[in-house]
């Protein structure tokens, strides 16, 4: 009897591509999609997730590894955000232990609400993470998906801290709606899970 290793692709994470439906990722007899991702998680718990999934699928062969991470841990950070750079670089190489044959995707985050014409923080912390993000992908050679500005407004107005695309969001929530919002995001996943042609919203 032959015998077949069974070949995925991984997301993981946070709450993002956790409300997302794993099923209409697949497509049948071509990419087998497993989702990971669990709502509120962080850097460690994330790194914990894909640590338990290799321990328990050794002969699974894992092509893709799709990760959204940074929106939890940045929230509560007042005075920036580089001092999580550190903890990054190191998932960033649990990763690459992990899955050294994979592609690794790192999804970039969506911008968040802001709490008035005052406020500049929120989204500022937004574009440091990404920009962390950013370089590290470089230096490792990972991929990014780019859906910071899949969500945002075609034209800033540089004097307002607002440039979120609010009418793929419900009101003040972080997510994107449950329709247009996340359309927009499965369509990102579904294009680097399926599509082996040049993407305008991944690059390297």
């Amino acid at each position: 009897k032959q015998w077949y290793q069974r070949r995925v692709c991984l997301i993981a994470g946070d709450s993002y591509p956790a409300r997302l439906d794993v099923g209409r990722l697949s497509r049948k007899n071509t990419v087998q999609v497993e989702m990971l991702a669990v709502g509120g998680s962080k850097l460690d718990k994330v790194a914990k997730q894909l640590e338990d999934y290799v321990s328990k699928n050794k002969d699974v062969v894992v092509e893709k590894v799709c990760i959204s991470v940074g929106t939890n841990d940045i929230r509560n950070c007042h005075n920036g955000v580089n001092h999580l750079m550190g903890p990054f670089k190191q998932f960033c190489q649990k990763i690459v232990d992990l899955f050294p044959d994979s592609k690794v995707f790192f999804q970039t985050l969506l911008p968040l609400p802001c709490g008035g014409n005052g406020d500049w923080k929120t989204n500022s912390k937004v574009i440091r993470f990404n920009q962390i993000i950013f370089n590290e992908c470089v230096f490792r050679r990972f991929y990014i998906i780019d859906a910071f500005n899949s969500f945002t407004l075609p034209v800033w107005n540089r004097w307002s801290p607002h440039i979120r695309n609010d009418r793929l969001f419900s009101g003040s929530n972080i997510h994107p709606s449950d329709n247009r919002g996340n359309g927009v995001l499965a369509r990102l996943y579904i294009r680097v899970l399926h599509s082996r042609y040049f993407n305008p919203n991944v690059f390297q």
